[in-house]
């Protein structure tokens, strides 16, 4: 992802013009609790196997709750994303959703990442672990944007012929 064309700003001295919607975390939230419970209910029965496993689930659950921490990555305004540095939680640079192209969430490597791709063609975004969080606040303020919905309107837009020949092309690459 590149972000040399974006101006990275002090977060205190960041004066919102919209209202909050959202506060994208890095760490997870629902998936530790429900193993948590799952692994509380793995103890119940007489079975060593079960048991173990549920052990297991909890020591996990454990883990991630109290040992990973966590930071926040973005804050989605209703005009805009701020989106923190990585490595320096002080700075973050402001996404202006007239400034969004498209974007998406990508569910690669053990996390997901929102990926914006700007009028500029640049690339940005953010990775994290609360990606429907960040869906549903983006999908209230550019849904129109989403890039599922771009592609779905220009499958919509061609010819059943167009769309036979865009099928055997890929099935038959010369």
């Amino acid at each position: 992802m590149e972000q040399e064309q974006l101006t990275y700003i002090l977060v205190k001295d960041y004066v919102p013009t919209g209202t909050l919607d959202s506060t994208i975390g890095f760490k997870p939230k629902i998936a530790p609790i429900v193993c948590l419970i799952a692994g509380v209910a793995m103890l119940i029965p007489n079975n060593l196997f079960v048991r173990i496993l549920g052990v297991f689930f909890l020591i996990m659950a454990i883990a991630v709750l109290y040992a990973m921490k966590d930071k926040k990555v973005a804050e989605i305004y209703s005009d805009g994303v701020l989106i923190y540095n990585s490595k320096n939680q002080e700075y973050a640079y402001f996404l202006d959703y007239n400034d969004v192209k498209m974007w998406k969430v990508d569910h690669e490597e053990g996390h997901d990442s929102i990926i914006f791709t700007l009028n500029s063609t640049y690339r940005t975004g953010f990775d994290t672990f609360q990606s429907n969080k960040a869906y549903r606040a983006l999908q209230k303020y550019i849904g129109d944007k989403d890039e599922k919905i771009i592609r779905a309107e220009e499958l919509r837009k061609v010819g059943p012929s167009d769309l036979i020949k865009r099928i055997k092309n890929r099935l038959f690459k010369k």
